[in-house]
C-alpha cells in the first residue's frame, strides 16, 4: 500500500516519562567522626509508569471495525445507487467487496488488519474508469463519513482521522484511473453507460412502435426489461466498456425466428432514430467516417448474418405472406370490415372486444405460419364450446375471409390447391371448422 506519503505528517511521537531531576549533586558534609551511621533510606521506591501504551492509530480514531463498517454500508449504499458507476458492480458480491475494503482501508490507517486483494492497478486495468467516476466514487465515500457524522476538512488538510483516509483514496487515483478524460476506449467516447442506455432505451421505444417488427417482442417469454439490460451489456462490452454480455450467440438468439434482411433493416432504422432523438453523430449511408455511432452501427451491421435466416425467396410462408403488416393488414380486413358488415354473422360479435380478437387472431396465423409467435389464446373447441355456431354461419365467415384477401390482393385458386400463395392460409381457417361448429 502507499501510505507512506499520506501518514509523513501524522509521525506519532512516543512520550518517553524518565526522571529528569539531576541526581549528581552530592552533600558531602564530611564530618571526620566515625560515626558513620549508614542510613541508607534508599527504599528504590520508584514506581514505573511507563506502560509501552501505543498511541491510537487513524483506525482505531475512525472507530475502529465497526465505524469503518458504518461508513462503508453508508458508501455502498449511495454506490449502489449511483447511476454514474452503479453499474460497475452489477454483479458484485458488496459483502465480499466490503470486507476487502475494511481490511484495505484497515491496513492503511494502520489498523491491524491485512489486505489479501489485487493491487489498484491489476483490479482496475480493464474498468476505462474516468476522472468523472472516480469522484463519484469519491462523493460517494463522503457521503458515508456524512452519514455516520465522521468530519473532514473541505481539502482534506486539516489532520482529522478521515482526512487521512481521503487522501489515502486520492493517492490511489493514479491506479484506477485509466481513461481520464474519456477518450481514448470507445465506451467512454460514446458517452458511457448512461448514453449507452438511453439509446438503448430509445431504440426499444421505437421498436415497440414499428409495425414491421414489433410482434417479435410481445410474446409471453419477451421480459423487455431483461432484453433492455442484455443489449446495453452488449454493447457495452463490444466497445471496450467494463460489462459482462451473458446471453447467448446471435446465431443461436435468433435460429427460431425467421427474421429477414427488411426486418434486420427495420431494426438498424429504430437505432438511427433513437441516434438522431439523442442527437448522437453518425455517418449516413456508409457509417464510415469515424464519426461518433460510426462504429457501434457497424458492430450491429456485422451481426447480420448471424441474426438474418431467412433471405428471399423466403422459406417461412408468413414471410411469404408478406410478414406482419400484409398478414395483420388481411386480419384486419377480414374482421374489421368484412365480418363487422356481414349482417349474417355479425351480431356473433356484437359483444366481442374486435381490438383483443384481431390481435389473437394474429397471433394464431403469425404461429401456423411458422413465424416467431405465441398463440395466447383459448383453442378453438373452447373458444366456440357452447357457442352452437352452424355450418352455414362458418360457411359465411369463410367467405369474409376470401373477400379479404381479394381485397389485400393475396391470391389464391378456386379449390384451394395450394398452387396459389393464399391457398395454405386458407386451408388453416378451413381446418378449424371441426372445432368451431355444432358445440
Amino acid at each position: 500500500m502507499r501510505t507512506v506519503a499520506f501518514f509523513a505528517s501524522l509521525t506519532w511521537l512516543a512520550a518517553c516519562t524518565g526522571d529528569s531531576t539531576d541526581k549528581t549533586t552530592t552533600s558531602e558534609t564530611d564530618t571526620d567522626t566515625d560515626t558513620d551511621t549508614d542510613t541508607d533510606t534508599d527504599t528504590d521506591t520508584d514506581t514505573d509508569t511507563d506502560t509501552d501504551t501505543d498511541p491510537p492509530t487513524v483506525y482505531d480514531q475512525l472507530g475502529g471495525a465497526a465505524g469503518v463498517n458504518a461508513v462503508l454500508d453508508s458508501f455502498l449504499a449511495r454506490v449502489v445507487a449511483d447511476p454514474e458507476i452503479n453499474w460497475f458492480f452489477a454483479t458484485t458480491d458488496t459483502g465480499a467487496l466490503k470486507t476487502a475494503l475494511h481490511d484495505q482501508i484497515c491496513e492503511a490507517t494502520g489498523g491491524p488488519c491485512v489486505y489479501t486483494g489485487g493491487s489498484m492497478v491489476d483490479v482496475h486495468a480493464d474498468m476505462a474508469i474516468t476522472d468523472v467516476q472516480f469522484n463519484a466514487l469519491v462523493a460517494d465515500l463522503l457521503g458515508g463519513l456524512d452519514d455516520n457524522s465522521v468530519p473532514y476538512t473541505a481539502d482534506f488538510s486539516g489532520g482529522l482521522p478521515a482526512d487521512t483516509l481521503m487522501l489515502v483514496l486520492a493517492g490511489m487515483q493514479g491506479d484506477i484511473v485509466t481513461d481520464p478524460a474519456g477518450d481514448i476506449v470507445y465506451f467512454n467516447q460514446l458517452g458511457g453507460h448512461a448514453a449507452i442506455e438511453a439509446v438503448v432505451d430509445g431504440m426499444l421505444a421505437n421498436v415497440a412502435a414499428d409495425s414491421e417488427i414489433n410482434f417479435f417482442f410481445t410474446r409471453p417469454d419477451s421480459d423487455l426489461v431483461v432484453l433492455d439490460m442484455m443489449l446495453v451489456n452488449q454493447i457495452c462490452e463490444a466497445t471496450g466498456g467494463y460489462c459482462f454480455y451473458t446471453g447467448g450467440t446471435m446465431a443461436d438468439v435468433h435460429a427460431d425466428m425467421a427474421i429477414t434482411p427488411d426486418q434486420f433493416n427495420a431494426l438498424v432504422g429504430d437505432l438511427l432514430t433513437a441516434l438522431d432523438t439523442l442527437g448522437v453523430p453518425y455517418t449516413p449511408g456508409t457509417f464510415d467516417g469515424g464519426v461518433g455511432a460510426d462504429d457501434l452501427i457497424l458492430v450491429l451491421a456485422g451481426m447480420q448474418p448471424d441474426i438474418v435466416t431467412d433471405e428471399p425467396p423466403y422459406t417461412v410462408y408468413f414471410n411469404q405472406l408478406g410478414q406482419q403488416e400484409e398478414v395483420f393488414q388481411l386480419i384486419d380486413v377480414f374482421l374489421n370490415f368484412e365480418v363487422a358488415r356481414d349482417s349474417r354473422i355479425n351480431a356473433r360479435f356484437s359483444a366481442t372486444d374486435m381490438t383483443v380478437l384481431t390481435a389473437l387472431v394474429f397471433e394464431q396465423i403469425c404461429e401456423a405460419t411458422g413465424a416467431y409467435c405465441v398463440y395466447t389464446g383459448l383453442d378453438m373447441y373452447a373458444a366456440h364450446n357452447g357457442l352452437f355456431i352452424t355450418d352455414e354461419e362458418f360457411g359465411w365467415f369463410a367467405e369474409d375471409f376470401v373477400s379479404a384477401m381479394d381485397i389485400v390482393n393475396l391470391p389464391y385458386s378456386p379449390t384451394f390447391d395450394g398452387s396459389e400463395l393464399g391457398d395454405d392460409l386458407t386451408n388453416v381457417l378451413l381446418g378449424m371448422q371441426s372445432d368451431i361448429v355444432n358445440h
